[in-house]
């Protein structure tokens, strides 16, 4: 069997496999292809593509061939964050192939819980090797196969040259994929900010700074109010700063919040930063990295608001009623339907049945089709 693995038969694997990532970083395969590939030209073993965030402890991305549905299940919920080899895998330097016999052998972690409830369950795939790739600070990607410990001796060399090959095919796909997330980011970020009065940024996590309407592109080049420094945004205060980077990163991790507000009470400039977690996409192509989750911030400065237009005339035109106008300022203003029920101190519920009628009223379909049509008559 070793005659297999000559140099001539590594290179046309890792060809054939290169090949497959490259395909599935274009949508014309599925991630699940690049494992069954690896696997098939190493009978007996199993293979994953994984995307772990070491960072907030989560799994990004899990593909996997050979491996029952229930131990993938249990090790996206547990045993991936308690996995000894991952310590190791996590501070090798990007690209570096790992292979357990000769970094960390099986039966050196044997008496942890990894090995007893998860691994050897499955039987002698005690051995194996791993490629690792540093896709960004929340993004490993590691590539690992296992095998029974009696092919070690066989498959280690020849898999792990494989995987040496693969580490351009990997970098191919995940520039791909950035590619990708940059056109998405551009598209919806920039959708979420026009045509609101106030200004409105949107950031990530780290207060990266994605996009801003003209609004807040004027209080960037005054400096005074908000800030961008390194691409990352700060407010006039430090100490304000620091509340509004912390509400950002609490809102982008939370599962349930999806708005919160920061308040800045300057008696020279106060301020409230109202912040929303836009939904992320669902892209025809299924990604290898993971998404940055991204937050509006709306900007008000009490008592510096956008002047509020007369809607009077369309208010008679349409024949809209004392709240539904109030409905339809504080929209214009930049508001959610969600903000406009907490301005207007009324439930959601009925802050939505208000714009159904709004909508049927005025004959338009939906919120951005209103706005635009106030500002029509504001003008």
């Amino acid at each position: 069997m070793g005659a297999l693995y000559d140099e001539k038969q590594i290179a046309s694997i890792a060809h054939e496999i290169a090949e497959t990532i490259d395909l599935a970083s274009l949508g014309m395969l599925s991630w699940v292809f690049v494992a069954e590939r690896f696997a098939h030209f190493f009978p007996g073993s199993c293979a994953s593509l994984v995307n772990q965030d070491f960072v907030h402890n989560s799994i990004n991305f899990l593909e996997s061939i050979n491996i029952e549905e229930s131990y993938l299940s249990s090790y996206a919920k547990h045993f991936a964050f308690i996995n000894p080899w991952s310590g190791i895998f996590a501070s090798m330097p990007s690209g570096t192939v790992f292979v357990t016999e000769n970094h960390l052998p099986a039966n050196k972690i044997a008496d942890t819980e990894f090995y007893n409830d998860w691994l050897l369950p499955q039987g002698d795939l005690l051995a194996g090797v791993g490629l690792k790739i540093d896709a960004s600070p929340t993004d490993l990607i590691y590539f690992p196969v296992h095998y029974s410990s009696r092919l070690a001796e066989i498959y280690d060399r020849p898999a792990a040259e494989v995987s040496r090959h693969l580490v351009g095919a990997f970098k191919r796909a995940i520039n791909a994929a950035n590619d990708r997330q940059r056109r998405n980011d551009e598209v919806t970020s920039g959708a979420a900010v026009v045509g609101r009065s106030w200004p409105a940024i949107i950031v990530d996590s780290s207060m990266r700074l994605y996009s801003a309407n003209s609004e807040a592109e004027a209080l960037l080049r005054r400096g005074k109010v908000i800030a961008c420094k390194h691409g990352r945004i700060s407010f006039g205060s430090s100490v304000f700063s620091q509340q509004v980077a912390s509400a950002v990163s609490n809102l982008a991790a939370s599962v349930a919040s999806e708005t919160t507000e920061c308040v800045w009470r300057d008696p020279r400039d106060p301020l409230i930063i109202q912040l929303s977690r836009l939904p992320k996409s669902h892209p025809m192509v299924p990604n290898l990295l993971s998404e940055r989750t991204k937050i509006l911030c709306i900007i008000k400065r009490l008592g510096r608001g956008p002047k509020q237009p007369d809607l009077t005339a369309l208010g008679e035109l349409f024949g809209l009623s004392r709240s539904e106008l109030r409905l339809c300022l504080s929209l214009y203003a930049g508001n959610s339907l969600q903000e406009a029920a907490a301005e207007l101190g009324v439930t959601y519920e009925t802050i939505r049945d208000r714009a159904k009628v709004v909508f049927q009223k005025t004959g338009v379909r939906g919120q951005p089709a209103l706005c635009a049509l106030l500002a029509r008559y504001a003008a």
